[in-house]
């Protein structure tokens, strides 16, 4: 329970609420400099320094994926009917990573052009190089916004967007060629394994991030063939344990014997008595 919830009456939170989401987008608009501007539409709020065509052409690409998200993720994806979807469109990348690096204290993170940032007002950013080639990062990213309700380990979480991305922009193929096989069998071993399952991985600065999201695309697509019982699994997947429990009770398998066909024998269970929990 938020302080809000805990300090205001029922009737009153939504008010608050909003109260709070202007306040604070209000703050950031003026942080992000003259040039930035905050434009509200049903369902976002945008800070950009877009003109008028571009921003009439984003509005348009976002309440676009906001619709097939919710329908492609039927009884998944959540978005509260009253909620605004914040969205910062930084005009260069300096300004970008001056941001996002607010949210990586140790300064190690992959290079991305949009990152969903979660936790209080979840809220996504994009840079803003064509506009146009913001499109397919924009589904991408409020997928993860549309997600955030559940418990999602990182590789459920990550798979959901790379599919819908790739879905609505086919902008991110899922390749699992001879070549990608064998970086895979090189790159995964009992220790960084476990850095998938509890989404470390996905951080990396080498190549163990790019094989994070195409391992992650690979076991979704997989999974979502069976709807009704993939449903289940991502609204009863925990990060806590790698989504494992849920795995085995909806699936009947468990995420040893998910990835063995792909990765061979091997020591590919979740451990999460060895996660660093912090």
């Amino acid at each position: 329970m938020t302080y809000v919830e805990k300090a205001y009456p029922e009737e009153q939170i939504d008010a608050v609420w909003d109260d709070i989401i202007h306040h604070w987008t209000d703050t950031l608009n003026d942080e992000f400099g003259p040039t930035y501007r905050k434009v509200e539409t049903d369902n976002f709020i945008i800070i950009t320094d877009f003109n008028d065509d571009e921003l009439k052409e984003y509005i348009s690409c976002c309440e676009d994926s906001l619709r097939k998200i919710l329908s492609s993720l039927r009884n998944i994806a959540y978005k509260y009917e009253k909620e605004k979807l914040v969205a910062i469109i930084a005009a260069s990348q300096d300004d970008y990573y001056r941001y996002t690096s607010h949210f990586y204290p140790d300064g190690e993170f992959s290079l991305s052009s949009g990152m969903f940032i979660g936790g209080g007002a979840g809220h996504f950013i994009f840079t803003h190089v064509n506009h146009h080639t913001n499109f397919p990062v924009v589904s991408h990213e409020m997928t993860h916004a549309l997600v955030s309700h559940l418990a999602l380990p990182k590789w459920i979480n990550e798979g959901l967007a790379t599919n819908i991305e790739d879905m609505m922009w086919g902008s991110c193929p899922l390749i699992m060629d001879q070549e990608i096989a064998y970086k895979h069998a090189n790159f995964w071993n009992k220790d960084t394994i476990q850095e998938f399952w509890n989404g470390h991985s996905f951080s990396r600065p080498d190549e163990g991030s790019e094989l994070s999201y195409n391992l992650a695309q690979f076991l979704i697509r997989k999974l979502a063939r069976s709807y009704d019982a993939f449903t289940n699994f991502c609204n009863e997947a925990s990060f806590e344990d790698g989504g494992e429990k849920s795995l085995v009770e909806n699936f009947g398998v468990s995420p040893q014997e998910l990835i063995e066909p792909m990765m061979g024998e091997g020591n590919w269970a979740p451990k999460p008595e060895l996660w660093d929990k912090d």
